[in-house]
């Protein structure tokens, strides 16, 4: 009995630590987001000023600032300034994330997930014979069979 209860807070406190950090991943996740619309949202500026720098040179054979491309590079600039406010933030999130991961304790050592062997630590064993069935009855059929002894459908 004292397994299942050992079993049981330590999967407690696991649903615990999820439930606490579920929040702060939501607003990472949201953030991360709004920073990669702001990303999109430069990107899609800089190729709208390529396309009136060109526009502009290719009236005179010489670039003049005009007053749509004056307008363009203070949004441009507007832009960077928000999307570098985001990454602070997602930065600073992602480090309060990392350090609440730090703050839980592991498992203990005695505990009924400890004392059992782990997955990683399991070889694959090799089987010692391979069974064959029917994939109509699951009757055993042999290997190179194409019709079932039992139901007598034919397979592959």
């Amino acid at each position: 009995m004292n397994f299942f209860q050992d079993l049981k807070q330590v999967f407690e406190k696991g649903v615990e630590q999820v439930g606490n950090q579920s929040p702060l991943v939501k607003e990472l996740a949201r953030l991360s987001g709004l920073l990669k619309g702001k990303k999109e949202s430069i990107q899609d500026s800089y190729n709208r000023l390529g396309q009136l720098v060109y526009k502009e040179w290719e009236k005179k054979q010489k670039i003049e600032i005009t007053d749509e491309i004056r307008e363009l590079l203070k949004s441009i600039q507007d832009v960077e300034r928000q999307a570098t406010k985001l990454a602070n933030q997602v930065d600073s999130l992602k480090s309060s994330v990392d350090h609440i991961d730090q703050k839980q304790q592991p498992i203990p050592t005695n505990s009924p997930l400890n004392s059992s062997p782990s997955l990683a630590n399991l070889s694959p064993k090799t089987p010692d014979a391979i069974l064959y069935l029917c994939p109509f009855c699951a009757h055993q059929v042999k290997e190179d069979a194409s019709v079932c002894p039992n139901c007598q459908v034919r397979f592959y």
